[in-house]
């Protein structure tokens, strides 16, 4: 999206002092699917140096010791999975900072925290450190936070009941009360891993007598301890897979449902010498089974999908980049929850912030330089980040002209300015094509039929297949429909589409064309065709596919380098967006010569054309995209037309009024040598002469003067050099204005400024009228929203 920063800053600045970062609030990330997405943190990860100089046990459990290095270089721990930045501390700042940039530019709204309560046991005094150096950082990153409560602790407690009111008092005390603790129907929501440690409703109403307000409380699925203290279920991983998801959210007997997504179920207990194994496996099958659970939680009506989990190596459930999955599960997650602007590159900018920590560690001046970048992160300034963290200098591109704007679409990265008339859309990127792409989109919404056309000047030749060119897109997500004509640099010009949303894309080419050439993209309804030009006035189709699309659209300029980890620039000039004008309404709906009629609607930019009746008007001003004003000139009563490049809108109900006595002149559409004009008064055309009430009766424009109501219905028109011109007829029309009272007899209440005659047409809208004489007219419309009231002895005479 398109962010610009004004200070530039380089990798050899120099930190007066720890505290020279300019501090940012957190920007929540763009998503087009807004569901609550949270992920289940375990921080019970310690290392040598983090405890007392052993490992912690879930990185060794009994028979591993990871002070051994393994020929691949990697560590000895107790998993089948290895965290990207080897086993870690959970409390370690740089890690927490790590984890929580990642979950925040995943598109997560926040953490689970996997909690072992107040007791001075065991590991449980560490573990409420670790997650409290979670908690204290997630306010400034911008995420929310609950917890997952292990009451299973219990049973090491001497009075399980006391225990479970003093963690409870804490978390009330301490979590319960932050603005980023998240809520459920306004109360804490908080999860049990369980119940395990205490049963019994009664037992549980107790624990939570002295809270409030009680928590929303979501106990583990099918675990009904709690009884009617549970204000719902949340799911977690077993055997049964996919059939026993859908068995939980199709149960309606839970009131509530959280939902589960997760990549797959591989344990390490038998391995790691701990304790007997699960006799069960769910496989990976790369990000298969992670988007499948995904997919099935997001189709659901559940107030949260929980991702189980973001770190338990224990159980393989760890969605964290890591060496062998790399940032797979995270970019999967950014796509599914359609986040706009950022992508894997991103991500990896995060693991660059996280070596650099560690790089200049003891360091101030460079630690103040990368708690600099921290604050870009969280405020989603990632070009200024990206430049402070590789020492260059981050210059932002000119600003894009309203209303486009700039994004990365799947795995790529790149951005998009404008000046002097061209845009210049610089993009990394795999591919435009395949079920996925990845590349730099400068785009504006649109609804309805457009059409974009550009003149791609360059593309820079990253790879034979790099390609620039123009797209109509169903989405921002990197596997949405989209209709596309691109240009590269070895192998020409070509119009490819997918059709369905992570469907494979058909390409059509074969030619050899080169910039500098011309490309147009046309959508009518479904229809989206492709053209070419070398002028850009004589166009070539080169393919054309039915798609359905959503009612807005994205439309713009597409840049991939196919050679992702580097930037192709693409040069476009002479872009246009044109769409087909639309007429919404016009005021009034009727008009003498040179009254001015104002036109509502939209895309009358450009517009070259304006009539009444099939008459031009005398003159018309585009005062913006949906207003014109427009005067009357010789009219006819019938449709309103605005024509603009794109086609002519048309809209009903104008009427062309003329007043007894008024003057007018009547133009011929025709133009030649010899002009006649004619008139036909119910027995046909017949030629005319210059008298009172006509002047110019062999030029090319007829004066009528002091018109009398008789000539209502006369037709007019030119005979030019033989041929017919156009057909004028005149219509007198005396519209109700009402701007006095309700009196018919008021002659300041009609358009004309007199009383209706027998020869005048009567127009009344919307309005109240009262007739007190005996008045004959030619013909009366009145409209469902007026009412006539003729006085007792009245009556009103059509003679038409």
């Amino acid at each position: 999206m398109k962010k610009f920063l004004l200070i530039l800053f380089l990798h050899f600045i120099v930190f007066n002092s720890i505290n020279a970062q300019t501090v940012y609030a957190p920007v929540p990330v763009t998503k087009s699917n807004t569901k609550k997405v949270f992920v289940h943190v375990m921080p019970w990860f310690e290392t040598k140096s983090s405890n007392g100089g052993t490992w912690g046990y879930h990185w060794k459990m009994v028979s591993k010791n990871p002070d051994n290095i393994l020929p691949n270089g990697q560590r000895d721990i107790a998993a089948w999975y290895y965290p990207k930045i080897g086993p870690y501390a959970s409390g370690n700042p740089d890690v927490v900072e790590y984890q929580l940039l990642l979950i925040k530019l995943a598109g997560i709204d926040g953490i689970m925290i996997d909690w072992y309560g107040t007791q001075n046991k065991f590991d449980y005094p560490k573990n409420k450190a670790n997650s409290e150096k979670l908690i204290a950082l997630l306010q400034k990153v911008g995420l929310n936070y609950s917890i997952v409560y292990e009451d299973a602790t219990l049973n090491n407690a001497t009075d399980k009941i006391a225990t479970a009111k003093a963690d409870m008092a804490y978390m009330q005390t301490n979590y319960f009360s932050q603005s980023n603790y998240e809520k459920y129907n306004n109360k804490p929501l908080l999860l049990d891993f369980g119940p395990q440690g205490l049963s019994g409703e009664s037992n549980w109403t107790n624990v939570f007598s002295d809270l409030s307000p009680k928590p929303s409380f979501f106990p583990l699925w099918y675990n009904y301890n709690a009884g009617t203290n549970a204000s719902g279920y949340f799911a977690w991983i077993y055997s049964d897979y996919l059939t026993g998801l859908n068995n939980f959210y199709n149960n309606n007997s839970f009131p509530s449902k959280i939902g589960s997504a997760y990549p797959g179920f591989k344990d390490y207990y038998t391995q790691g010498g701990a304790a007997d194994g699960i006799n069960w496996e769910i496989a990976h099958n790369g990000t298969a089974t992670f988007n499948a659970t995904l997919d099935l939680a997001l189709s659901k009506n559940l107030p949260y999908i929980q991702l189980n989990t973001w770190n338990d190596y224990g159980e393989g459930t760890m969605i964290e980049p890591t060496v062998e999955f790399g940032y797979s599960f995270l970019t999967s997650i950014q796509t599914k929850l359609g986040v706009s602007g950022l992508n894997q590159h991103d991500l990896e900018l995060v693991d660059t912030l996280y070596d650099q920590r560690k790089l200049y560690s003891g360091n101030a001046t460079e630690q103040a330089r990368l708690d600099q970048a921290f604050y870009y992160m969280v405020s989603l300034q990632m070009g200024a980040a990206e430049a402070l963290l590789l020492g260059t200098t981050y210059t932002p591109p000119p600003p894009l002209p309203d209303p486009w704007d700039s994004t990365h679409v799947g795995a790529a990265a790149g951005s998009a300015g404008y000046n002097l008339d061209t845009f210049k859309v610089s993009g990394s990127g795999a591919d435009i094509y395949g079920t996925t792409d990845a590349f730099q989109y400068a785009y504006q919404p649109i609804t309805g039929d457009v059409t974009i056309i550009a003149k791609v000047l360059s593309i820079d030749n990253t790879n034979v297949w790099a390609k620039a060119g123009l797209m109509i897109r169903d989405g921002l997500g990197a596997t949405a429909k989209n209709a596309t004509i691109v240009i590269t640099p070895s192998n020409g010009i070509n119009f490819q589409y997918r059709s369905t949303v992570a469907g494979v894309t058909t390409n059509n080419g074969g030619n050899t064309f080169a910039t500098p050439y011309w490309l147009k993209l046309v959508r009518a309804g479904n229809v989206i065709t492709g053209y070419y030009s070398s002028d850009g006035n004589t166009w070539t189709q080169l393919g054309t596919i039915s798609i359905e699309m959503s009612a807005t659209i994205y439309v713009g300029m597409a840049v991939t380098s196919h050679n992702d980890g580097n930037i192709a620039n693409g040069i476009f000039t002479n872009v246009s967006v044109t769409q087909p004008p639309f007429i919404n309404s016009f005021s009034p709906t009727y008009g003498l010569t040179g009254s001015t009629v104002t036109i509502l609607g939209k895309n009358f930019t450009g517009a070259s054309a304006v009539s009444l009746g099939g008459v031009a008007v005398s003159s018309f001003t585009v005062i913006s995209d949906s207003v014109i004003t427009a005067i009357v000139a010789n009219g006819q009563t019938g449709n309103i037309n605005v024509t603009t490049a794109y086609s002519t809108a048309s809209r009903s109900g104008f009427f062309y009024q003329l007043c007894s006595g008024v003057s007018t002149i009547l133009t011929s559409n025709l133009i030649g040598t010899n002009y006649q004009w004619q008139v036909d008064a119910g027995t046909g055309f017949a030629n005319i002469t210059n008298n009172a009430n006509y002047a110019g009766t062999n030029t090319m424009a007829l004066q009528l003067n002091a018109l009398p109501s008789s000539m209502n219905a006369y037709r007019y028109r030119c005979v030019v050099d033989g041929n017919n011109s156009n057909a004028f007829t005149l219509r007198f029309v005396n519209r109700w204005i009402g701007g006095i009272n309700t009196s018919w007899e008021t002659p300041g209440n009609w358009s004309c400024g007199v009383l209706p005659d027998s020869n005048t047409d009567v127009v009344i809208s919307g309005a109240y009228v009262v007739i007190n004489s005996d008045p004959t007219i030619r013909s009366l419309t009145v409209d469902a929203s007026s009412f006539i009231m003729v006085n007792a002895g009245k009556k009103v005479v059509i003679n038409h």
